[in-house]
């Protein structure tokens, strides 16, 4: 999705790199400096948590829906989305 979006471009031939372009460099910026309440949801600890969470439900740890609803809650709680956001 990043890539899509022109987030970030795959720079080199051998050894490959995701680098942010100005846009993502932007976005990040908005999330995390002129929006406080994204910070923690975008943040390098973040990411870690929420890629053991997927682990998990990978090797059948975890039940998907529990992950997201821990995830929808926290968005809820932190203001982020409303409750009513799905009918």
């Amino acid at each position: 999705m990043i890539l899509k979006r022109r987030y970030a471009l795959v720079v080199g031939r051998r050894t490959r790199y995701v680098v942010p372009t100005n846009l993502g460099r932007q976005v990040y910026r908005f999330l995390t400096e002129e929006n406080k309440e994204f910070s923690d949801l975008v943040s390098e600890e973040r990411t870690r948590i929420v890629e053991k969470h997927m682990d998990d439900v990978e090797v059948g740890e975890r039940d998907y829906m529990d992950v997201l609803n821990e995830l929808f809650n926290e968005a809820i709680s932190k203001g982020i989305l409303k409750e009513n956001v799905i009918s």
